[in-house]
């Protein structure tokens, strides 16, 4: 019987447990999943008296955690900036890397689904009330038959691990994918050779800024400019710790810290400066626009500051649109599962209406090129609908309405072209591990870092 009676901090200690393992699995994270447990139960202490009297607390608290998770995912987009590359996968005493990987792999929704009816043993009716009021149970049953033939075999093990909170650590860190392609088939060095380097030490590439220079995290706390034909550095600025929501033209690199956004020279000397108040919260996306940083927010529109200093204002005809790659923003659905109608040039107004090829579902679209799912597939498409194929996972936003990066592979749609990296192949100990910024990939190799810089790939 359900604790639905008692008082809240009964209720906490009673059902706390249940709904961090509901958190790891949306997330992925033991700490990113006791952050969204302490945010949804603060929200449910201030509405403690009207929701007991629904005597559904816990579905109310689900539902606002599985919603405060797509607003999570879609700011953060799934990049964790940190002072250090990313070292090997750690591998459990279990052995059960692969079947982390494999729920890993699954999208956060159908994740959900599998702990929710495995695990806590909930019907399909509280499955669907948890994940989105407007979800009807018969939908959640076909979902749940299709996650299981999905992750057939792996159930039991799963369940065991997270109800059990023993081998959190055998979690892959965000921006981790293992592929196991066959090594040196379209390789990058082979396909775009002028595009991969090595830089000595541990620096974190964080964006590419042209053909030969990434602007990089420095072991001793500074950001640089790497230069990868003269194997030379320059520092830019000092922080404490790790920029966050970054942004970075040919000449200046902005970012945010302690309320505020800081803007610093590339090319000459200069000291860093304020360039206003801009809250990291509040954002999503960021770039730098001639003599504006601009930004959007969750459902907020697209914002723009003057760097010099000014006042926040929205960027016209932008409210309900989020920014894709300045000047485009599109109406991206809170659902991950729904598709976008629009993408729109924030300086012409023209408006591309997208057309999501048959079955489509979850449409993340550039001016031309999108990806969503089909199915259990993952697609690429024209953003009118006149071209889609069946493509392995390659999640998010293109680069430069170009390069697609998921599973140990770039596609560039351009050319129809598909490379593997060596930093993604399966290893002995468990496999390497890779992440990404803006324009670049990247991984521990030897005694450096190896770097794919996608701003020197030729254009066809």
């Amino acid at each position: 019987m359900r604790p639905w009676g008692v008082e809240f901090e009964e209720f906490v200690r009673a059902r706390s447990h249940a709904l961090l393992r509901y958190g790891l699995v949306l997330t992925g994270s033991a700490d990113d999943a006791a952050d969204l447990v302490q945010e949804a139960l603060l929200r449910l202490s201030a509405s403690w008296r009207r929701v007991r009297n629904k005597d559904d607390p816990e579905g109310y608290v689900r539902t606002i955690m599985a919603r405060q998770h797509v607003s999570w995912w879609r700011r953060r987009q799934r990049e964790h900036l940190t002072a250090e590359v990313p070292s090997p996968v750690h591998e459990d005493e279990h052995e059960l890397g692969e079947i982390w990987q494999r729920l890993r792999a699954l999208p956060a929704r159908q994740r959900a689904v599998l702990v929710l009816r495995h695990c806590e043993d909930l019907a399909d009716g509280e499955i669907a009330a948890a994940e989105d009021r407007d979800v009807l149970p018969g939908m959640t049953a076909k979902r749940r038959r299709r996650v299981r033939r999905r992750a057939k075999g792996t159930l039991a093990a799963v369940c065991a691990v997270v109800l059990g909170w023993g081998v959190l650590l055998a979690w892959p860190a965000q921006r981790v994918v293992v592929n196991a392609a066959e090594p040196g088939r379209n390789s990058v060095e082979r396909v775009w050779p002028q595009a991969v380097f090595t830089m000595l030490g541990r620096s974190r590439p964080l964006a590419a800024i042209s053909a030969t220079e990434v602007l990089v995290w420095a072991e001793r706390g500074t950001i640089e400019v790497y230069d990868s034909a003269s194997k030379r550095s320059r520092v830019v600025a000092a922080l404490t710790q790790a920029p966050q929501h970054l942004a970075v033209d040919g000449e200046r690199v902005l970012w945010l810290a302690d309320g505020y956004a800081w803007v610093a020279p590339l090319r000459t000397s200069g000291k860093a400066r304020k360039a206003g108040p801009i809250t990291a919260e509040d954002i999503d996306r960021i770039a730098l626009v001639g003599q504006y940083v601009v930004w959007s927010s969750p459902l907020d529109g697209v914002w723009r500051m003057r760097i010099d200093g000014g006042a926040p204002e929205r960027v016209a005809k932008s409210k309900g649109l989020q920014l894709v790659e300045w000047p485009w923003a599109t109406d991206e659905p809170l659902d991950m599962r729904t598709n976008p109608t629009r993408i729109v040039n924030l300086q012409t107004g023209r408006t591309i209406k997208i057309r999501p090829a048959p079955g489509a579902e979850g449409l993340r679209c550039g001016p031309t090129w999108c990806t969503g799912t089909r199915g259990e597939d993952a697609i690429v498409q024209r953003s009118d609908g006149s071209w889609n194929r069946v493509h392995r996972g390659l999640p998010g936003y293109p680069y430069h309405d170009r390069f697609f990066i998921g599973f140990g592979e770039i596609y560039d749609a351009r050319t129809d072209t598909t490379v593997t990296f060596e930093g993604a192949k399966l290893g002995s100990s468990g496999g390497n591990q890779w992440s990404q910024g803006s324009g670049v990939i990247f991984w521990t190799q030897g005694g450096g870092v190896r770097v794919v810089n996608l701003a020197a790939v030729p254009q066809p």
